[in-house]
């Protein structure tokens, strides 16, 4: 009775009274949706944008009994892992709830993480089963022969030839008297585990409590007060799409699944379905902005927008059509900037970030080692650069290992970054630092001819007290590095100038399009100790790259010049 007591005072009421003070953390996840999907039985849960599919939260919350009941038939129990690999769709939203249903920690993996990082993962996580696509399906089957795992396979749609089809779970009969599992330590049980994207090391596991998840989405319940429309452009394996579902388990709020998107499709949906919250990547909104014709379609009814940046050129634009959008971007956290002696800095004075707040991570899944190197104190160590003014306000200025000491002046490689993307003709720019030394790495535009005006992207970091532009040009254009070099003469003074150039045709990326800059860093490192008279090894280089990125050669270097 306990239980049913607090489920029933959380969701009952304004969802815009929660407040972090108010919520009571007695139950799971799972116990939690069971209730709000049945207060809700009635209102629209999901949308299929391409093919018009919906559903109510009552069907929803049915199927995923009927999943649930398949999971316990099968084995799977509280705390046991099981992963979700698929492109977004409504089956999805069922296999997520069913695991919470029965206690299970779901981790969710993006379905095209590459072969190496997908065996390492796996080997921690040890699932007991995998909800997956066809692609994924294969993958797996692979990686659970070759770590001897013992996993189950659901994949969704499919003949079901060689893997259980996820509608065989359908086909149990609910049970009136199925209850959820028992969550006794919300605060400490891990509801989910989020793969880190990768960009200065391989990904790691990122373990969230129960009640870490419900605080992260509380500040967000506020454009919940009625059914709204709720469009997401993330996968699963995002914490973005990850809080944006239970959000709409907690409210009316009703998700709308995109599939396959372009600028212009995505416009297009806002502008049929009449969209009213949109959750979308930064770096999207901006491609949206540039590229499509925002004037063929009426926006009016968006009332808000969610990214994952802070960067707000893309969304500001929005805003400037003579109407009224809410931004939403937050970094809650209680702040302690802290200076290298460990102690917290003055006002207006630059130090590590530490952040300690209700929806905090529980600590990296299986490797308790890296987990005491990010805590201190009971604060997790953002690596952010900030800064606290005399008002509160917290400024950031980079990554700590973005950080670069030469010649006794401290800056962070980002002030190279953006002096890069002054540049006309850039159109990405990585900046990274690495034994306080400096390389810029360019990519030019395509199809211009290669020169110091037709930088596409430029990636910027330190070796051997040497600043070495990496250059990724096209395939038959010219560049020298004299022209490079006299294009950041007038830009920036001498310490931050670079001492050699090198060309490449692509960065490593991680799958949301971020640079992996600890491989570019350890490979320019090779290749440095290995160049002789101004000439770049080739075997060298494809034989690390092979290495460090399954079977694809992502870089061919030609050769180093001297300014």
């Amino acid at each position: 009775m306990e239980m049913r007591k607090s489920v029933q005072s959380i969701t009952h009421g304004n969802v815009e009274g929660l407040t972090f003070d108010n919520v009571d953390p007695v139950v799971g996840l799972g116990e939690r949706y069971f209730a709000t999907m049945n207060q809700y039985k009635d209102k629209l849960h999901q949308v299929d944008a391409l093919t018009g599919i919906t559903e109510t939260k009552g069907s929803v919350r049915s199927r995923a009994i009927k999943v649930a009941i398949e999971l316990r038939n099968r084995g799977v129990h509280q705390n046991h892992v099981v992963v979700i690999s698929s492109k977004t769709h409504l089956d999805q939203t069922v296999a997520l709830l069913a695991c919470l249903f029965v206690g299970a920690i779901v981790a969710p993996l993006h379905a095209d993480l590459p072969y190496d990082d997908t065996k390492r993962l796996m080997g921690i996580l040890q699932p007991k089963v995998a909800f997956c696509g066809q692609r994924s399906a294969r993958l797996y089957q692979r990686v659970f022969k070759e770590k001897s795992i013992k996993c189950l396979i659901f994949r969704f749609g499919g003949d079901g030839k060689d893997f259980l089809e996820f509608d065989k779970c359908l086909e149990n009969r609910e049970d009136s008297n199925f209850t959820p599992a028992e969550t006794k330590e919300p605060k400490k049980a891990a509801a989910f585990v989020i793969a880190t994207h990768g960009t200065e090391r391989d990904p790691q596991l990122v373990a969230i409590s129960h009640y870490a998840i419900l605080m992260r989405y509380l500040p967000m319940l506020s454009m919940c007060t009625k059914a709204e429309k709720l469009l997401t452009f993330f996968p699963l394996s995002w914490i973005t799409q990850v809080l944006v579902c239970c959000m709409c388990f907690e409210t009316q709020a009703k998700i709308i699944y995109a599939g396959q998107f372009t600028e212009r499709s995505a416009c297009k949906f806002i502008h049929d379905l009449r969209i009213e919250v949109v959750f979308l990547d930064g770096s999207f909104a901006t491609k949206v902005v540039k590229n499509a014709p925002i004037q063929d379609f009426d926006l009016s009814c968006l009332k808000r927008e969610h990214s994952r940046e802070s960067q707000s050129s893309a969304a500001i634009a929005l805003s400037n059509q003579e109407r009224y959008l809410y931004l939403q971007r937050a970094y809650t956290s209680t702040e302690d900037p802290l200076h290298p002696p460990r102690g917290p800095v003055p006002v207006d004075k630059w130090g590590e970030l530490l952040v300690k707040t209700p929806g905090m991570m529980l600590g990296y899944f299986g490797d308790q080692q890296a987990s005491n190197k990010v805590f201190s104190r009971g604060y997790f160590r953002t690596g952010d650069i900030a800064q606290c003014d005399s008002d509160g306000f917290i400024y950031l200025r980079g990554r700590i290992s973005d950080d670069i000491k030469r010649d006794g002046h401290i800056f962070s490689s980002c002030e190279i970054e953006d002096i890069i993307r002054l540049h006309p003709a850039v159109d990405e720019a990585a900046v990274f630092a690495t034994n306080n030394e400096i390389i810029a790495c360019i990519v030019k535009t395509p199809g211009q001819e290669l020169n110091a005006t037709t930088i596409k992207e430029a990636a910027v970091f330190a070796t051997n007290n040497e600043i070495i532009a990496c250059i990724v040009k096209t395939p038959g254009q010219e560049l020298n590095a004299t022209t490079i070099k006299e294009f950041l003469c007038d830009m920036l003074p001498p310490y931050k100038q670079p001492e050699k150039v090198t060309f490449y045709e692509f960065f490593p990326k991680t799958l949301h399009g971020q640079v992996k800059k600890y491989i570019l860093k350890d490979n320019i490192i090779k290749l440095i100790r290995d160049e002789s008279h101004g000439q770049v090894k080739k075997y060298i280089l494809k034989d690390n790259i092979i290495k460090l990125i399954r079977d694809e050669s992502f870089y061919h270097s030609e050769h180093v010049e001297d300014v």
